[in-house]
C-alpha cells in the first residue's frame, strides 16, 4: 500500500484515452496492470481480454448486455440460468431474459449437467449459466468446474467470481474455446478486487 501510495503522490495520472503525457503514462500502466492479471490467470492474450469495471454488478451488466445485443441483431433468444447463491446483480440479470432459470441446490446444478442440459438453452439458442465462486449468503465455495461442464452442452457461456473462489492463487482457465461434438463453447471469468 505504501509503494502504491508513493506511485500515487509522485505520478500524474490522465485519461488514457486522452492525448498527454499523463494520459500516456496511465494508458501504459493499464496496459502493464492488464498484462500481469492475465498472466496470474495463466490466460493467453491471444485469447483473454481484461475489462476493468467497477464492481461486480457492472461486470454483469456488461455481459448481459453484449448478450442482449448479440440476441436482436441475429434473432437468437437468450437462455439464463443462475445459482440461487448468486449475488443480487446475477439474479436480477432474469429480468432481462425470457427465458430462465433458478436453480435451488448444487444438487439441482448436478442433474442438469449430468442431463447434458436438459431444461436449459436449445439448439441455437444463446445459453449463460453464472453463479458464485463463493456465496455471499453463507460463504460456501461452490464447485469451480461446472463452468467447464457447460462446454459439453449448448450453454455456450459461463461465468463465475474466480477471485471469490481462488483469492490468492493462480486459477488456469479452461482456454478461451473448448471444442466438444461440434459445439463451440467461451467461458467467462469476472475477476474483482484490487490488483
Amino acid at each position: 500500500m505504501e509503494e502504491f501510495s508513493a506511485d500515487l503522490i509522485s505520478n500524474l495520472y490522465g485519461n488514457p484515452h486522452s492525448a498527454s503525457t499523463p494520459s500516456a503514462l496511465a494508458g501504459h500502466r493499464v496496459d502493464t496492470i492488464r498484462e500481469r492479471a492475465l498472466r496470474f490467470f495463466n490466460a493467453d492474450p491471444e485469447h483473454f481480454d481484461l475489462i476493468f469495471v467497477a464492481n461486480a454488478t457492472a461486470a454483469i451488466k456488461l455481459v448481459i448486455d453484449c448478450f442482449k445485443d448479440h440476441a436482436a441483431t441475429s434473432n437468437t433468444p437468450v437462455w439464463y440460468g443462475y445459482h440461487r447463491d448468486a449475488h443480487t446483480s446475477l439474479v436480477g440479470v432474469r429480468e432481462s431474459t425470457k427465458m430462465h432459470r433458478c436453480f435451488t441446490s448444487d444438487e439441482e446444478v448436478d442433474i442438469w449437467i449430468n442431463s447434458g442440459g436438459l431444461g436449459g438453452p436449445r439448439a441455437r439458442q444463446l445459453g449463460l449459466f453464472a453463479y458464485p465462486g463463493q456465496s455471499n449468503m453463507t460463504g460456501r465455495r461452490l464447485p469451480l468446474n461446472w463452468y467447464v461442464a457447460c462446454a459439453f452442452m449448448w450453454v455456450k457461456w459461463a461465468c463465475t467470481d474466480v477471485t471469490q473462489e481462488r483469492p490468492h492463487s493462480q486459477v488456469v482457465p479452461q482456454g478461451r474455446h473448448i471444442h466438444s461434438s461440434g459445439r463451440r463453447g467461451a467461458r467467462e471469468h469476472l475477476a474483482f478486487g484490487f490488483v
